[in-house]
């Protein structure tokens, strides 16, 4: 928590910061200005400008590691629950780190980025390619708070907070939604206006193959489904399915799973 309040702060004085540097009554050349900080530092710094290339520098880096160790870590988990080929689990044997799911996801950001490059405009990678990661991640971090209230009441009913588990995640997901409105609408121009159908096309896709897995595995479609579920609950006193790790529902591990031809 302390962490979070920390970054908050942080951002709130650089913002500020940047603000004033540029001028309050001026904040749409701003926006619209290619390299803004660039121009803050030469007028504001003159030859020390170049502290704010490094730091932009590796602000780039510090992101770019962070968001590999994330989405390695959600793929290295996918890879070792089932949800994804076997392979993605995969674990180096000296660096002890899911190598296979870094390296594909390298390249995929790679490819991303030069597909953008390429077929659209140098200029608009960052922005197209960052509105869709941000459109995704409002959509995922709504959907585990609306889900956190439920599974704590049914799985740890008592641990259970009115405020921590109710409160808390919805006070979060309605200060999430106009956030993603104002990105969708006014509908934005042209190629920002592609992100919401790119993640809905893509959202669309994962459901539907979920669908799939979770027809030829029962344990994907959650505690109390199926009879094999409820076996192993009774085999564990009574414990409802949980962890994949776990002991409980045997299951193939890495299984990939297919939409049907024409899906």
């Amino acid at each position: 928590m302390a962490s979070l309040i920390l970054i908050g702060i942080f951002y709130v004085f650089t913002s500020y910061a940047s603000a004033i540097g540029w001028g309050t009554g001026n904040m749409a050349a701003f926006a619209t200005n290619a390299n803004p900080y660039y121009a803050l530092g030469h007028s504001l710094w003159g030859g020390g400008w170049w502290f704010i290339f490094i730091a932009i520098i590796n602000s780039a880096v510090g992101v770019g590691l962070a968001c590999t160790n994330a989405a390695s870590r959600v793929t290295y988990t996918m890879g070792k629950a089932g949800t994804l080929p076997a392979r993605f689990a995969k674990i180096h044997p000296v660096h002890r780190t899911p190598t296979y799911a870094i390296a594909v996801l390298q390249i995929t950001g790679i490819v991303a980025i030069l597909l953008v490059g390429i077929l659209l405009n140098p200029n608009v990678i960052f922005g197209f390619l960052g509105t869709i990661t941000t459109l995704a991640v409002i959509v995922l971090y709504i959907m585990a708070n609306l889900a956190l209230t439920a599974y704590i009441r049914r799985e740890h009913p008592g641990d259970y907070s009115f405020w921590r588990h109710g409160v808390v995640p919805w006070i979060g997901t309605l200060a999430l939604l106009p956030v993603f409105f104002i990105t969708v609408w006014p509908i934005p121009p042209w190629p920002f206006n592609l992100t919401p159908v790119l993640l809905h096309r893509g959202a669309d896709r994962r459901i539907r193959l979920h669908a799939v897995a979770r027809d030829q595995e029962p344990w994907l479609a959650g505690p109390g489904r199926d009879d094999a579920g409820r076996a192993g609950r009774q085999r564990r006193g009574g414990c409802r399915l949980g962890h994949p790790g776990r002991p409980g529902l045997p299951r193939p591990a890495g299984r990939q799973y297919r939409l049907p031809s024409g899906g």
